[in-house]
């Protein structure tokens, strides 16, 4: 809500060199001088939707008015989100070294800070079928969360999702007799013989020339 309404037109009027807002926790300069306008943030993430770095800006004024803004992180520790692809992943074995090489370089990134993640495992493969068998993603949370926990920096697992998908065989998928099935094959038609594309063109120019369907 509009706690305090104002717009930048009215602080620069106020004759200020440089306003510190404060309440907003996601930092940002919305003018970088005359006046400058700056959100530092807050100095500590709090939850998974507060990530990267926080801190507070060093800020020197001098007589004439001109403006440093420096960004000091000062937090200890951070939330981050990190998605992790399967597509090629082979086995278990292969996705935990693939999850610790992830987290580890989530470490250098956020100058090995402590960190808060969240894994949002996505794309389509094999392990698939291992991903949603009851109680494997706990599993998995907790035999990373024995490797990195302890450690200094530390990395602690706050949730690991499973956004990914069963590996598709698309001629087995295009020869069922169905929707879909029959979709994959006109589409292959279509792919193949470029010359059908002019009839197509000409049965859709109605919809396309309509300014809703458009």
């Amino acid at each position: 809500e509009a706690y305090a309404p104002c717009t930048l037109g009215d602080l620069e009027a106020m004759g200020i060199d440089y306003w510190a807002l404060g309440h907003v926790h996601t930092r940002q300069i919305l003018r970088p001088a005359k006046p400058a306008v700056v959100y530092p943030g807050n100095p500590q993430g709090r939850h998974p939707n507060e990530r990267d770095a926080r801190g507070v800006y060093l800020v020197e004024v001098t007589d004439s008015g001109t403006i440093h803004t420096d960004f000091r992180p000062v937090d200890v520790v951070r939330w981050e989100s990190l998605d992790i692809r399967i597509d090629e992943v082979e086995d278990y074995q292969d996705l935990e070294d693939r999850l610790d090489s992830a987290i580890r370089n989530a470490l250098e990134d956020a100058d090995m800070r402590d960190l808060v993640l969240r894994l949002d495992l996505s794309g389509r493969g094999p392990m698939h079928s291992d991903l949603v068998h009851p109680g494997f993603l706990n599993d998995l949370q907790s035999r990373l969360n024995q490797s990195w926990s302890g450690r200094q920096p530390f990395a602690y697992i706050e949730r690991v999702i499973d956004s990914t998908f069963a590996t598709v065989d698309r001629e087995e998928r295009k020869r069922a007799e169905d929707f879909i099935g029959d979709l994959m094959k006109l589409v292959d038609e279509y792919q193949n013989n470029p010359s059908k594309d002019e009839g197509l063109a000409t049965a859709l120019e109605p919809l396309f020339d309509n300014s809703r369907a458009a």
